[in-house]
This record gives structure tokens, C-alpha cells and sequence, in this order.
């Protein structure tokens, strides 16, 4: 069980009662990685929604395609995928098609 968003650790708690209904609790030695608040490639994306979302916590361009995860995720114009350089599978990427002024999202001609 995550205890805390500054934790570091899975805590396990066995419960012994000692006659006086003292409770211990028992930390285990599991050290995990903290993805609560951390964003580890300073895209704008938190590591726990680029795990949710299928990119890489630790690249900002998972798909290589010129745009950030997070300006994938949210680009006010067109639905992306991060996870996949070019959305609308037309050969180009999706991060050329903005900077040039087409949809990624729809096939360019």
C-alpha cells in the first residue's frame, strides 16, 4: 500500500496485537520508484499519466515525431497520439504536419 506522496516505499502492514491493543506497523524493504509527482523528462506530462497513456516517462518525444508528449496531450486544435509519430498514418509525422500548417489528425494529400 503507497502511504504517502513523498514515499518511497510499499509499506506492509501486519498488525499484532500485544495483549494492550498496541498495533505495529512492519515497513517493507521494497524501494519503488515515486511516480505520484515526479515527471522525469520535464514535458509537462506526470510520469503516472504517461504510464496511464502508454508514452515513455522518460522521453518528452516518445513517438519522435517533433512535438512533446504534453503538446500531443494537449494541443488545443487536433486529437494526437503520442505513442504513434504519425496519427493519421499519411508518412508524415505528426510534428512536421503542425509546423507546416496541416491537420495530423486527417490525411495530407
Amino acid at each position: 500500500m503507497k502511504d504517502s506522496a513523498r514515499d518511497d516505499y510499499i509499506w506492509n502492514y501486519d498488525y499484532y496485537e500485544h495483549g494492550e491493543g498496541i498495533v505495529e506497523a512492519n515497513e517493507a524493504v521494497i524501494k519503488v520508484q515515486n511516480y505520484v509527482a515526479t515527471d522525469s523528462d520535464n514535458d509537462g506530462l506526470l510520469d503516472r499519466q504517461e504510464i496511464a497513456d502508454g508514452t515513455d516517462p522518460y522521453d518528452s518525444d516518445s513517438d519522435n515525431d517533433g512535438l512533446t508528449d504534453y503538446e500531443e496531450f494537449y494541443h488545443e486544435t487536433y486529437f494526437l497520439d503520442a505513442a504513434n509519430a504519425d496519427t493519421d498514418n499519411d508518412s508524415m509525422p505528426d510534428g512536421w504536419e503542425i509546423n507546416y500548417g496541416f491537420d495530423p489528425s486527417e490525411i495530407s494529400v
